[in-house]
């Protein structure tokens, strides 16, 4: 079954189409000249009863709009065989389907599975052989500046799974910040939780207070800001933590909440 971090590497491509393109670029030294990069279908399914379907598709357009190359992703934690069977169906498929070509792009941050995925797949027919790109850690760039991570949260993202440290890991920590919340929370944990148990206490001792509170606690401390206007902002959180069950009390000075993912 795909795992959390497994579905929120894959949620980076789909909120982001062109970060597949700029991992070809950057990471496998190949350059698409496109001026359009849209998500397609990921269904790979046949008329057999067998379902295959990829982790994401990105269709790289020309100015005419006419597909110049599929991108196939998929996002790789382990070893799985039956791959070698459908990595070079989705490639024939998506060739077929856009009248172009098609890349296979395999994000594996294993080393282990890294190796294992950039070996040559032997379809049988003569000269048919598939090679999968591969992105992982050795090709994934150490993005420290946060303006650099700024400009591309999801490769950031990438940068600190790859390479949990901790200059790493602010740096795209505050590059996902100004994204909508839900995804903004996600990533921020997905990189906590990389991160060394060292490393991350570090981190959280350095990173301002941030609400990470269940439904419960936000209300009560909604109705105490609003008690507390007359005495002030401060005095009305002061109040609403005062009034939590203790069960769900947090003091500003405590590391802030982190869902475990993994």
């Amino acid at each position: 079954m795909p795992s959390v971090l497994h579905d929120a590497i894959v949620d980076l491509f789909h909120k982001r189409a062109d970060l597949a393109v700029e991992l070809l670029h950057r990471c496998a030294d190949i350059q698409l000249d496109h001026a359009r990069v849209e998500l397609g279908s990921t269904d790979f399914g046949q008329v057999a009863p067998t379902s295959y379907r990829a982790d994401a598709v990105v269709i790289v357009r020309g100015v005419d709009r006419t597909p110049i190359t599929g991108v196939i992703v998929e996002v790789q934690r382990r070893v799985d065989r039956r791959k070698l069977a459908s990595w070079p169906l989705y490639v024939t498929n998506l060739r077929a389907a856009i009248g172009g070509s098609a890349i296979l792009l395999v994000i594996a941050l294993t080393r282990s599975v890294a190796r294992w995925a950039s070996r040559a797949i032997e379809t049988g027919h003569p000269g048919f052989v598939l090679t999968p790109l591969v992105i992982g850690a050795e090709n994934l760039p150490k993005i420290r500046d946060k303006a650099a991570a700024s400009q591309s949260p999801g490769l950031a993202v990438l940068s600190a799974l790859a390479h949990p440290e901790l200059k790493i890991a602010k740096s795209a920590i505050a590059a996902v910040r100004p994204l909508p919340e839900d995804q903004s929370r996600l990533y921020e944990n997905l990189i906590l939780n990389a991160l060394p148990e060292k490393i991350r206490q570090t981190l959280e001792r350095q990173m301002k207070f941030r609400d990470y509170v269940g439904d419960r606690e936000r209300d009560v401390y909604s109705r105490g800001e609003k008690a507390g206007l007359k005495q002030g902002r401060e005095a009305g959180l002061e109040q609403g933590r005062l009034q939590a069950p203790s069960s769900t009390r947090r003091s500003h000075d405590s590391p802030f909440f982190i869902i475990r993912l993994l």
